[in-house]
């Protein structure tokens, strides 16, 4: 009579191996002993105190201290001078004048503006010349309307920093040089800057005397004492003697 149970033989060559007993007893049981950290005492721990800490510095060592690191900024280091840091900044001059130069003309200004500007006109019509003829019409306005409306008052004001005009503010490290001319019968102060591409600081002096100004702006910048004309100005000065618009007062009684 056959077995009820067969044994099935085994496919494989490799013997089976049992598995390991595994210890049922949790890991939670026994748990592993940490090392104790070493803290200290309650009583030695800092504590918070409102005592204000006592003054390292003096005034004098932490101004040393600020100078020192301006001296070391590699911003600051090249114009640096601790002298000139320390000094107080004071207002040399301040006075009201006008914004641009300014004359009253008579009615022979516009007339022989107009007629001037009417030759010009027609020549350019013959030569079908419309877009220089609107230009020239143009210039015509802009002149007529510097002529007419007076120059707002500007505030200007010479410090040991710089100088003040209105809401603008000038370093003298801006600043190059500076000169006077003499147009319509006052003196007025021009003032180069080192951009190349900027126009002249032009300053009306009104009633100050130009040998104090001078004496001012001698002590921050180069004084130029001649100043060459350029080619805007020599022929600005010649159509001025050749065509006078206004009608030149006589000298002799």
């Amino acid at each position: 009579m056959p077995d009820e149970n067969p044994v099935v033989p085994s496919t494989s060559n490799q013997p089976i191996n049992p598995m390991p007993p595994t210890d049922l007893t949790s890991s939670y049981d026994n748990p592993v002993e940490q090392p104790s950290a070493n803290l200290p005492p309650p009583e030695a721990l800092p504590t918070e105190s409102n005592e204000q800490p006592e003054q390292m510095y003096t005034n004098n060592q932490e101004q040393q201290f600020v100078n020192d690191d301006l001296a070391t900024d590699p911003y600051f280091a090249d114009d640096y001078d601790p002298d000139y840091a320390s000094h107080p900044i004071k207002t040399l001059l301040s006075w009201k004048g006008n914004g641009r130069p300014f004359r009253n003309h008579g009615k022979e200004y516009y007339i022989n503006a107009s007629l001037i500007v009417l030759i010009f006109e027609v020549l350019l019509f013959l030569f079908s010349q419309y877009v220089l003829m609107l230009v020239i019409i143009s210039m015509l306005f802009v002149v007529f309307a510097l002529a007419v409306v007076p120059p707002h008052t500007v505030n200007y004001r010479i410090s040991t920093e710089g100088i003040a005009i209105d809401d603008y503010f000038y370093l003298w490290q801006e600043l190059y040089d500076f000169y006077f001319k003499h147009i319509n019968g006052e003196d007025i102060l021009h003032i180069r800057t080192k951009d190349e591409y900027a126009s002249d600081i032009t300053v009306l002096l009104g009633d100050i005397p130009k040998e104090y100004i001078k004496s001012l702006l001698i002590n921050y910048l180069p004084y130029r004492e001649v100043v060459p004309l350029s080619f805007m100005e020599k022929s600005g000065n010649w159509l001025t003697r050749t065509f006078p618009l206004d009608k030149v007062p006589s000298t002799t009684k």
